[in-house]
């Protein structure tokens, strides 16, 4: 379990997280949502160990995280950020081998090898494999970068916990390839990993997640579970817009018109 309590950050004299609490069992999909400014990706990079709170602790599986040595936690936690710079020649193939470094030392092995092909054909980037990543559009770059990760969370010892931590993940995607990658990020869970991403959309989140908390100014305001009642009301607090929600029939999901 993820645990993020009572958590506060400050940049200088600006409060961006205010005692924040949520609790993320194994296997859950939580989505974090909130208007530009709401804290979102501050929170995220705290619970990868990123950056350190100044009051409250994240635990992972009951460890503090920022006490678990480097190395252990890279073979746990995979993180996909929203901007990734390469500044020199590095084939797509290469950057997806980066999500396994934590388990070599000098060379990959044969099963490093496979685990990395695996990933790419999963997300539909084989083909790319020896394109020059910084040649590649903002898209495929992102679709690579997913498969980094999807690398380093894999081959893990038999009930062995895993997180991804995805932040802003489907930005530069087109809506075939947003509702793969999150498709993709589902079916993880079913297999014991934790997911945690921040999104913009709200039917892409009502779609995917099996919870959202909302935020607003660095406090979570709300947290819905998969088939709870999304309140309009919530979404003119939380994003200052006019929307309307609408059940979906024969399931226990919503759609939002704005």
């Amino acid at each position: 379990m993820l645990e993020v309590k009572q958590v506060s950050y400050f940049v200088k004299e600006k409060q961006l997280l205010n005692h924040i609490s949520v609790s993320i069992p194994e296997g859950d999909f939580l989505v974090i949502m909130g208007a530009n400014g709401a804290g979102k990706s501050t929170l995220l990079k705290i619970m990868s160990g990123l950056l350190k709170p100044h009051s409250g602790e994240i635990t992972w599986n009951g460890k503090n995280i920022s006490t678990i040595p480097k190395p252990e936690l890279a073979r746990e936690r995979a993180v996909l950020s929203q901007h990734y710079h390469i500044h020199f020649p590095v084939s797509a193939y290469e950057v997806v081998m980066m999500g396994r470094y934590p388990y070599f030392t000098n060379a990959p092995a044969q099963a490093d090898k496979v685990i990395a092909e695996e990933a790419m054909k999963r997300m539909q980037v084989w083909h790319l494999a020896e394109r020059d990543y910084n040649t590649l559009s903002g898209g495929e770059a992102q679709k690579i970068q997913m498969c980094r990760v999807l690398a380093q969370i894999e081959n893990q010892e038999p009930g062995k916990p895993r997180i991804l931590l995805l932040d802003e993940p489907v930005s530069h995607l087109d809506i075939k390839y947003q509702h793969q990658l999150l498709a993709e990020a589902q079916t993880l869970t079913k297999h014991g990993v934790t997911i945690v991403a921040v999104l913009h959309d709200i039917n892409l989140a009502l779609k995917y997640a099996a919870r959202i908390v909302f935020m607003k100014q660095g406090s979570v305001v709300a947290e819905i579970a998969r088939g709870e009642n999304l309140p309009a009301t919530l979404l003119q607090e939380v994003f200052d817009v006019n929307a309307n929600v609408f059940p979906l029939p024969g399931s226990e999901g919503f759609f939002v018109s704005f």
